[in-house]
């Protein structure tokens, strides 16, 4: 593919607020990110108390199957490199406008068969921030996970809609996408909205119900990637299978923002690994389709 074809994908991209780059990852790549996943899953059930943080934030376990595990690229270094693809990398300045950095260290998030969890239309219109030195918060008007505040868009008074586009969502499908296993479903260019946390009550629901019957299901393969705005509406059914059949519906989700980027009056995490750092191309990868 050439760079026509990344300018065609970032111009969907700004049109619908998401796009999917289909043949990311090799099938023998995906091996080993999967490889790395179970690994990482087993040792965080083994762990609960890693670096001190409350079990609840660190993962959500139920009748013995892992949900959602949180800092899945701080837990495993190994699989960091793969959200340093090239033609990510090459996607995400395209698409920001320049060099680009993690904002997190990525969340795993697992459909698991028969398990009946929905989510509803909704917006991920929050940063994951800690305040600058010597600046205190009431950490009671925020959520605090892992030593992070999550600073929703209502909560930023220097606010400009320019932030959405200066953020990405990157996920990185691990299992085949399909309708019947909970895909992902979005509202195309509801991502213009400003963010509905920072409008009157009851305006979501209002766009929700003039635009529901424009929604696109994100069929995706694995070893693909979906790229979505932050600020894009977006929700999920239950996956219907039952254990035996097509069973999970596996991604790891990351945000990249572009490197200059700063939300006034917060700083971005300085624990994390990388988070402050800009990315750089990993090599090896088998397949680059922006060269």
């Amino acid at each position: 593919m050439s760079m026509d074809i990344l300018d065609q994908y970032v111009a969907q991209f700004k049109k619908d607020g998401i796009v999917t780059i289909e043949g990311v990852f090799s099938s023998d790549e995906m091996v080993t990110l999967r490889d790395l996943l179970d690994q990482t899953i087993e040792q965080a059930k083994a762990d609960l108390n890693w670096r001190g943080h409350p079990p609840e934030q660190q993962i959500h376990i139920m009748d013995g199957e892992v949900y959602v595990l949180w800092e899945v690229y701080e837990r495993c270094p190994e699989a960091v490199r793969f959200t340093r693809h090239p033609d990510l990398l090459r996607f995400g300045e395209a698409a920001l406008g320049g060099p680009v950095a993690r904002t997190n260290v990525g969340t795993m998030f697992d459909k698991v068969a028969g398990c009946g969890n929905s989510i509803d239309w909704h917006q991920d219109d929050f940063y994951q921030l800690t305040p600058p030195p010597g600046v205190t918060v009431d950490p009671s008007e925020y959520w605090k996970q892992l030593g992070n505040y999550h600073v929703r868009s209502n909560q930023i008074e220097a606010w400009t809609d320019d932030f959405i586009s200066q953020v990405m969502t990157v996920r990185i499908n691990i299992d085949d996408q399909r309708e019947e296993n909970g895909v992902l479903r979005v509202l195309p260019g509801s991502h213009k909205q400003t963010p509905f946390h920072r409008q009157e009550s009851g305006a979501q629901a209002i766009y929700v119900a003039e635009h529901e019957k424009d929604e696109l299901i994100g069929i995706a393969d694995e070893g693909s990637v979906t790229i979505y705005s932050q600020n894009l509406l977006h929700s999920s059914r239950p996956n219907q299978n039952v254990p035996e059949g097509l069973q999970r519906r596996r991604v790891i989700t990351h945000r990249v923002r572009l490197e200059s980027m700063r939300i006034p009056g917060w700083d971005w995490p300085s624990k994390w690994h990388g988070v402050n750092e800009r990315i750089v191309p990993a090599e090896g990868f088998a397949n680059q389709l922006f060269s």
